[in-house]
């Protein structure tokens, strides 16, 4: 299954909120709404928050919204999830529906309060009485994820299709999403499609991704790399960071359009100042490979460890690497263990791997071969070879673990199917010490094993360049 983006509409987003403008304020208190608009447009906050402090004041509930927005997001004032939920609370009791469905995204979300996923239902119940679609969407979620209600597939379908029915494009990928899973409706690819399509033309760039992801990877549609870029290009071109990097990935990789090192270049550099980890990371690695460049490990750095510090699985790797090779850095094995430790922890195969080999070997970390044991088998499990070989040599020599010449005979199986000379030694003399009904056994469990890679996240998803 492809992983599930976030859906929850959290939002009212600013520019959302003034769809409900005319209905609620003064002529003159519009007029500084759109003055309050056209400063976020310019990322003017302080004009933005001053018009919104003053409205406020005067119960604008639009303004007590977007001001309530701009103290959780940090800009123009100092982040204040208290402030914004009193804030929020204000344009509730106003009767302000999408007020009253943003401060139900504050009890989900359990910002500046406890988390209570019962209350935010009752809240977002409370403003679809009021036609939001937002809230509409949000029960939808809430039934689909099972928060706060028993998971009822069925019941988020019906909920996402009312919105979805009001071309509410939020609503609109998410019905794509249960046809494309067949989740509460029958699975159905060309529906599916269509449903992303209807929220991708509106510019929900969600959907743009999703489609562009779709055509690259023939996922429910024939293979088509130019309509992937079309898609790609038209998220990021609206800004969308990780339509960004994957843009860049095709211009890298010349998937859909002539490679462009400086294009994949300049549109990682936008997504990377976004702070979109993978962005940070595979710019970290041109610097590195010197890819349309020349390579530059002190850039490189600095990008891997901006990635690796908002917890990028394969920047965490390749630091461990660097500072474990002592490649343009001084040479320091007890770094190198944390960076791989913390991959390893996001369940990167290789760092698993490398965190066990440094355990096993006691280098820049405390030798536990037990310990050692369990990384190699976390590996192991995700299809890693050496990972594999050094899990049946762990088995067979009882390093770790008891000895047991059937579990080392299956490893070592599985690691030679894939090519790996020393493994197939190792099976050839294990053999020889083993009986024929054992190595029987070993065979069986071999042929009904089955990779167990953990479930693809949308970051590696997203990550073409290879780590």
């Amino acid at each position: 299954m492809r992983p599930r983006l976030q859906l929850i509409v959290i939002s009212i987003l600013i520019a959302n909120s003034f769809l409900f403008v005319f209905a609620t304020t003064s002529f003159a208190d519009e007029l500084l709404l759109r003055e309050a608009e056209m400063a976020l447009e310019l990322r003017d906050y302080s004009v933005a928050v001053r018009i919104y402090k003053e409205l406020s004041a005067q119960n604008n509930a639009v303004a007590q919204v977007n001001l309530a927005i701009l103290y959780e997001q940090g800009n123009g004032l100092k982040r204040n999830f208290k402030a914004a939920f009193s804030l929020y609370k204000k344009a509730t009791d106003s009767g302000y529906a999408p007020g009253i469905n943003a401060f139900g995204v504050v009890y989900e979300r359990g910002r500046g309060v406890r988390r209570n996923y019962k209350e935010a239902l009752k809240l977002y119940e409370a403003a679809e009485k009021k036609g939001n679609l937002a809230a509409i969407t949000n029960i939808g979620n809430l039934y689909e994820q099972g928060l706060g209600v028993k998971r009822d597939y069925k019941k988020a379908f019906s909920q996402y299709r009312k919105a979805a029915d009001q071309n509410y494009t939020p609503a609109q990928y998410a019905i794509g999403f249960m046809y494309e899973q067949g989740l509460g409706v029958k699975q159905d690819f060309q529906l599916a499609i269509g449903w992303y399509e209807s929220a991708a033309i509106q510019n929900n760039t969600t959907a743009q991704n999703i489609l562009g992801f779709m055509y690259r990877e023939g996922y429910g549609v024939p293979k088509n790399n130019i309509t992937s870029v079309k898609w790609y290009k038209k998220a990021a071109g609206l800004g969308n960071a990780a339509g960004q990097n994957a843009l860049a990935n095709m211009y890298l990789n010349g998937f859909g359009v002539g490679q462009n090192y400086a294009n994949a270049e300049r549109w990682y550099r936008k997504a990377a100042r976004q702070n979109q980890i993978n962005a940070q990371y595979n710019l970290g690695y041109m610097y590195e490979k010197g890819l349309g460049r020349d390579k530059d490990l002190k850039e490189a750095i600095q990008w891997y460890e901006k990635a690796a510090a908002l917890n990028q699985a394969s920047a965490q790797f390749r630091l461990g690497k660097i500072f474990e090779a002592g490649i343009g850095v001084k040479q320091n094995s007890k770094k190198a263990a944390n960076y791989y430790r913390l991959a390893a922890l996001r369940g990167h195969s290789e760092a698993q791997y490398a965190i066990g080999r440094l355990t096993e070997q006691g280098k820049g970390v405390k030798r536990n071969r037990k310990e050692a044991f369990n990384w190699y088998k976390k590996a192991a499990t995700q299809g890693h070879v050496l990972g594999q070989t050094n899990l049946g040599v762990m088995y067979e020599l009882g390093l770790g673990v008891k000895q047991n010449f059937v579990q080392a005979y299956m490893w070592y199986t599985l690691s030679a199917n894939q090519k790996l000379t020393k493994a197939t030694l190792h099976r050839k003399q294990l053999a020889k010490r083993m009986t024929p009904a054992q190595i029987k056994r070993s065979e069986k469990l071999a042929s009904n094993w089955n990779v167990n890679t953990e479930k693809l996240t949308q970051e590696r998803q997203q990550l073409i360049v290879s780590n």
